[in-house]
């Protein structure tokens, strides 16, 4: 798990981080995101958020909880979280953006398996999947 300081912080010094990562994400290109994710970001914090994106996306296509927790290497309590929430109206803007771009690139069928891959014992090599998209 991230490591998340105890000490806590202003709702002002908070909205401020808040407005300035907005600013980051509207502000640079595509290829400057990434980078600059792939600096900050550590592998257990992508893996983090390629899970969540892969739940919401697999609960979009309905599969089942144990599917999920499966493929993903998830807890029960984890995707009947997700679920309950996706349910309740949860994610609104991701899963517009999943709607919107799913048929147009291969790269969320790719962000699921690739989430799932450090759990599965598969034959397949990295860069054989990878050819695959």
């Amino acid at each position: 798990m991230p490591h998340v300081s105890k000490r806590k912080i202003s709702n002002a010094a908070r909205k401020d981080l808040d407005g300035h990562l907005l600013s980051f994400l509207d502000e640079a290109d595509a290829r400057t995101r990434q980078r600059i994710f792939k600096e900050l970001l550590t592998k257990t914090e992508r893996l983090m958020i390629a899970k969540r994106l892969a739940m919401i996306i697999l609960l979009e296509e309905d599969n089942s909880l144990y599917q999920i927790e499966n493929t993903l290497a998830v807890s029960p309590s984890t995707a009947a979280r997700f679920s309950q929430s996706l349910d309740g109206g949860a994610y609104e803007h991701t899963r517009t953006w999943i709607k919107r771009y799913k048929g147009l690139h291969p790269f969320l069928r790719l962000l699921i398996d690739l989430a799932a891959t450090p759990f599965e014992a598969r034959r397949e090599s990295f860069a054989k999947r990878i050819k695959r998209y």
